[in-house]
């Protein structure tokens, strides 16, 4: 048997009323991105406004309730910082059919937005991290964006092999609204050298000499050796061509064939002289005061063997830090100054006793770089004809 009626409830702030009987208690459950902890309250309806009744909070499963409704229209609204949810409901109680008002929440996030310009848009990394991590790629405008994040602060940077960006990074704080126009500005770096060298490095030089000591090529048999980059298959890859490797540095364009580690290389010993010039002009950018450290990844051969088709091993990352062609017995063009690829300056000079003596200027840069001969003496001024590169150890 049921009971309808009014509790007249007394406390201390006076009289309160219980209404109890069927059709008086108003539930239902929150699910979403969030259930516990969400706020659901009870308004009145009233012609100067609606007007707050009560307040409860969700449990742990998302789960609420009320009971013990007098008479009369309520709005029902879910509420919680960071989030919507689904609807709201208009409940007249007594209700004359009993149902479950459940809400569905959504997590609210706000983007940010921005745009690379410069020598290249489309394809450039966007990574983001701090409060949230994610990534993404540029559209073809330059265009990109994050959306769905909570306030809080993050970090942004834009990649691409061969760019350098401008900022480097940016830092962003969202408070509770969307960021927009955080841009970047891509800058090409200077020509690579990557596969333009017609240069395969030895094995046995980098086993010996271990990976961290620069050397001079051509400098002995077992340093490296000239290619064109051929292969015909093993044993028939046949002899470098002088020719050949002048085409590919001409221009500084480098070589775009595809290597296959299972296939010999064709190489040769002796000095082409004219590669080496096409090779110094590169390595300066064309002209004698913007000379680069040039990252390269070069093929390590097998030296040991005999004839011109060589065991292609495997590859190795290179610096190549000092190019020289024309005879200079005086040191005179010894290095002043050098730039990391992309341009910035870079510190290889201490404090040699005499900046303008061109035998300190050299013997300071030969010991920043540890360029040491095959015999294990530092490495000599070139007179000409020489290259000096220092491997790493990957």
């Amino acid at each position: 048997m049921g009971f309808t009626g009014t509790f007249n409830i007394h406390d201390n702030s006076g009289i309160g009323q219980f209404f109890c009987g069927p059709g008086r208690e108003i539930y239902g459950n929150v699910s979403g991105d969030i259930q516990a902890g969400v706020n659901v309250s009870i308004y009145r309806a009233n012609c100067g406004g609606d007007i707050l009744e009560v307040t409860t909070t969700t449990n742990s499963e998302g789960y609420y309730s009320f009971g013990g409704l007098e008479d009369g229209r309520y709005l029902l609204v879910a509420e919680k910082t960071d989030y919507s949810f689904s609807s709201c409901y208009w409940v007249d109680i007594p209700q004359t059919e009993i149902q479950s008002y459940d809400f569905i929440s959504s997590l609210i996030g706000y983007g940010i937005s921005g745009k690379v310009s410069g020598d290249v848009q489309e394809g450039v990394t966007i990574t983001l991290s701090g409060d949230s991590s994610a990534t993404t790629t540029t559209a073809s405008d330059g265009s990109y964006s994050f959306t769905g994040l909570l306030p809080g602060r993050y970090t942004l940077t834009a990649s691409m092999s061969d760019y350098i960006f401008d900022p480097e990074s940016a830092g962003i704080t969202i408070a509770d609204v969307d960021i927009t126009g955080v841009d970047f500005t891509a800058v090409e770096t200077a020509q690579s050298f990557m596969d333009i060298m017609p240069i395969a490095i030895c094995y046995r030089s980098l086993v010996d000499d271990r990976c961290n000591i620069g050397r001079m090529f051509p400098d002995h048999d077992q340093t490296a050796r000239w290619t064109d980059f051929t292969q015909q298959g093993t044993g028939g890859c046949g002899t470098a061509s002088q020719g050949t490797a002048e085409d590919l540095v001409e221009t500084c364009s480098g070589n775009h064939t595809i290597l296959d580690s299972e296939k010999d290389l064709s190489t040769t010993n002796g000095s082409w002289v004219s590669v080496f010039q096409s090779i110094e002009d590169c390595f300066f950018g064309g002209g004698p005061g913007t000379p680069r450290v040039q990252p390269v990844t070069q093929p390590i051969i097998d030296c040991e063997a005999s004839g011109n088709c060589r065991d292609l091993k495997a590859f190795v990352n290179v610096d190549i830090v000092w190019v020289k062609f024309a005879h200079d017995p005086q040191y005179d063009n010894a290095p002043f100054e050098l730039y990391n690829a992309d341009g910035s300056d870079y510190e290889w000079q201490s404090d040699p006793a005499d900046f303008d003596n061109g035998t300190a200027r050299w013997n300071d840069f030969a010991d920043h770089f540890n360029l040491q001969d095959h015999y294990g003496d530092q490495a000599e001024y070139p007179g000409s004809n020489k290259i000096y590169f220092k491997p790493s150890c990957d």
